[in-house]
């Protein structure tokens, strides 16, 4: 098949979601056979080695940069058109037969998508209108429920405008999937989680940076881009309310927040059993290093990558429930869940004490993401829809794309939205 993804920044480095996604999607297309091509924003010379050098052709022809302020497309809208963008995807559509557009930015674009006759998929990933609703159900001031209210409501406008172009919207968790389907029942959308790369992460022979090298005690690492605000609430909520509690009785405990782009926020987290490392080059030697790996999530939407990293690389984890939407996580199986600062604390202690338990967890945890999660799982999944919405529309000719030989049977698009989505 001939897949173009379509983003607004080129999806590189690999520190924000959607970046993940493309990246490995397309890598895994390529080592199916499939062709590949991206069009966005140019990226840097070695940004775009990166993708030619597995075999994606990038779509020439955009130039400078993507604006951040100007005129949407929608009343209201809450991104800016790129009329730019959307002549080349006019103009060289009809060269794919699926055309997959990331993240609610370009869903704007599908109906120049749906002028080439290819297969329209929107890959939304996360559901924004959730996210902005629970910061708004929690807003104390008259700013930002103005703010977080007009978000939404100039979102919905943006929605009913062009998913009717889409033929099939995933997400990467039935929490978000379900949200956006509730409000749009004419929509066929699909849960797609995310994979990981398991040879990747698979553990070997490391050094620490040298940040770490002196820390005496054990070790307690929290991973992620440190100006994303869900990460900047859960880095203060470890430091502030479960470390406290850790430290009462093992005083020995650090906590090492482990990402890119600190904002100030984070960076006033930082003592003598506190480190904030900023950028790292290779975060896999700072989780093989650890003992526990805490992902203590209070907002935030979507499937956490940095969960199945873990798993990926047999850390032993703890987790609160937010973090585990989209995830088959098992408390006491492959991690431990917390609900509350006292109960997260517990379990860090717990797997810190217990080297048998944590062991197992961790082991656990790797084979999760080895046996179902993936990359190669996810475009198998992904496939599994598209084939189906092609058989209700009536457009596969029998054929199922990207799955020769494979017996679809009666499948058809699972339904999350409590409506029958034909």
């Amino acid at each position: 098949m001939r897949w173009l993804f379509v983003t607004v920044d080129f999806p590189w480095p690999l520190v924000k979601g959607y970046c993940v996604r493309v990246y490995n999607l397309s890598r895994a297309l390529v080592s199916r056979g499939d062709n590949v091509s991206l069009l966005s924003f140019p990226g840097t010379s070695e940004q775009k080695r990166k993708y030619s050098e597995m075999g994606v052709t990038l779509i020439e022809g955009l130039r400078g940069e993507p604006v951040r302020r100007g005129k949407s497309r929608s009343v209201l809208g809450p991104f800016v058109y790129h009329k730019q963008l959307g002549e080349i995807l006019a103009d060289i559509g009809r060269e794919f037969d699926i055309i997959a557009l990331i993240n609610s930015e370009t869903l704007q674009y599908a109906s120049e998508a749906r002028q080439s006759g290819a297969f329209v998929l929107s890959n939304i990933a996360d559901d924004p209108v959730l996210e902005v609703y629970r910061r708004l159900r929690s807003a104390y001031d008259v700013f930002h429920i103005a703010k977080y209210a007009k978000f939404i409501v100039g979102h919905l406008i943006y929605e009913r405008k062009f998913v009717k172009y889409v033929d099939l919207l995933t997400f990467v968790s039935s929490v978000d999937a379900e949200s956006f389907g509730r409000r749009n029942k004419k929509a066929r959308v699909g849960f797609v989680a995310n994979g990981v790369d398991v040879d990747y992460y698979k553990r070997q022979e490391f050094v620490l940076p040298e940040q770490l090298k002196s820390l005496d005690g054990p070790i307690v690492v929290f991973p992620g881009n440190m100006s994303h605000p869900p990460n900047v609430d859960a880095a203060e909520f470890i430091v502030k309310e479960i470390a406290p509690l850790v430290w009462r009785k093992r005083a020995d405990v650090n906590f090492v927040l482990a990402g890119c782009s600190p904002c100030s926020r984070v960076r006033n987290l930082a003592s003598d059993k506190v480190i904030v490392t900023g950028f790292v080059e290779d975060l896999r030697a700072i989780l093989w290093g650890s003992d526990v790996v805490i992902i203590p999530m209070r907002i935030g939407t979507g499937i956490k990558n940095k969960l199945l990293e873990a798993w990926a690389s047999e850390c032993a984890v703890v987790a609160s429930r937010r973090a585990c939407q989209g995830i088959p996580a098992r408390t006491g199986d492959n991690l431990l869940i917390g609900d509350n600062a006292r109960e997260l604390a517990e379990n860090v202690l717990s797997l810190i004490e217990d080297s048998e338990l944590r062991g197992r967890l961790a082991r656990s945890g790797r084979e999760t993401v080895v046996t179902g999660m993936r990359w190669d799982n996810t475009v198998e999944r992904l496939y599994e829809y598209i084939n189906s919405v092609r058989l209700l529309r009536g457009d596969s000719s029998g054929d199922t794309w990207g799955m020769e030989g494979a017996d679809m049977g009666d499948i058809k698009v699972p339904c999350v939205c409590g409506e029958d989505c034909k």
